[in-house]
C-alpha cells in the first residue's frame, strides 16, 4: 500500500511538488491480481475494495489534493 514498504513514495511524491510538477500521477496498484506471477485472487467486490484502500492511502500521501 503506498506509504508502507520501502520505495518512499511519500519522498518522491514531495520531490515532485518542490519542483514545481502539476501534471498528472499514475497508479497501478497490483493487489490481488499479479499477471505476471500469475496470481488472480478474489471476486469483483474484493478488488474494487483493495483498489478504493489503495487509492485512499495515496490520497493520504498527497493530503487529499485531486
Amino acid at each position: 500500500m503506498p506509504g508502507h514498504g520501502s520505495a518512499r513514495l511519500a519522498d518522491s511524491l514531495d520531490l515532485l511538488r518542490a519542483s514545481g510538477y502539476t501534471g498528472w500521477l499514475s497508479l497501478e496498484p497490483h493487489l490481488l491480481v499479479m499477471p505476471h506471477l500469475h496470481i488472480v485472487a478474489g471476486d469483483d467486490e474484493a478488488l474494487a475494495e483493495s483498489f478504493h484502500g489503495y487509492v485512499d492511502a495515496f490520497m493520504k500521501l498527497l493530503g487529499g489534493v485531486r
